[in-house]
């Protein structure tokens, strides 16, 4: 005779093997940071269309950095498009860590870019995703608009000089 297995969730034992559901549509991380436990969050999409003017300069970077997208980028050069554009930055991580600017500036660089680098593990993939479609709507519009027209040049292939008025038939 079969018998009924409870669920283990039923029962509050924990889950082995599976994902968490919740972080893996909302990521977080937390560390210690200037002696504060801060929790790093990824952006909601209201948050992030507030915040789009702040974005818009780390997108248009990485395009630069980056070009067409076809490699991941590495850290390093990550890092370079943030320093050049520090003060959406400064914003932006702001509002993931529901930190003062001020608090974030005054940071040690060790514990800054501590503070960085768990920023970008949250959130860089929305940086990436929107860097993505950057660059396929750049492609699409390319292939939308055909090929590119050239000027037909002027003027005979061959090196014969043009024919005289005078060796023209005149019968009419």
């Amino acid at each position: 005779m079969a018998r009924k297995v409870e669920d283990a969730a039923k029962k509050g034992a924990p889950r082995t093997g599976a994902p968490d559901e919740l972080a893996i549509l909302h990521p977080e991380g937390t560390t210690v940071i200037g002696g504060r436990e801060i929790t790093v969050r990824e952006y909601g999409f209201v948050e992030a269309a507030r915040l789009d003017r702040h974005i818009r300069p780390l997108i248009e970077g990485l395009h630069h950095a980056f070009g067409d997208a076809t490699a991941i980028p590495s850290m390093e050069a990550v890092a370079e498009v943030l320093a050049t554009n520090i003060d959406d930055v400064l914003v932006l991580i702001a509002a993931a860590t529901d930190q003062d600017k001020e608090w974030i500036s005054g940071l040690s660089y060790r514990d800054g870019e501590q503070l960085q680098l768990l920023w970008w593990r949250v959130n860089g993939h929305f940086f990436i995703e929107r860097l993505m479609r950057k660059v396929a709507a750049e492609r699409l519009a390319r292939s939308l608009a055909g090929p590119s027209s050239t000027q037909s040049s002027s003027g005979r292939a061959t090196d014969e000089p043009p024919p005289k008025s005078g060796d023209t038939p005149s019968g009419s």
